[in-house]
């Protein structure tokens, strides 16, 4: 609802980010693909993950997810 910066970040179970993917400011709903890579573009490791995504006045609750490779 907000414009700005959106963006959803993905953390490991231990709270630590591990990505960072911009959305695009007129995104409103729909499918974000992440290709399984760090913020240094390292490979994951399968496993669970929370996602979150933030607005610049909103930060939305995690959520959960499993990576499958």
């Amino acid at each position: 609802k907000e414009p700005g910066m959106i963006g959803l970040s993905v953390y490991n179970v231990k709270g630590q980010l591990v990505k960072t993917i911009p959305l695009p400011d007129n995104i409103t709903k729909g499918t974000v693909n992440w290709n399984g890579k760090d913020n240094f573009n390292f490979d994951v490791t399968t496993g669970i993950y929370l996602y979150r995504i933030k607005s610049p006045n909103h930060i939305y609750k995690s959520y959960k997810m499993t990576l499958i490779k």
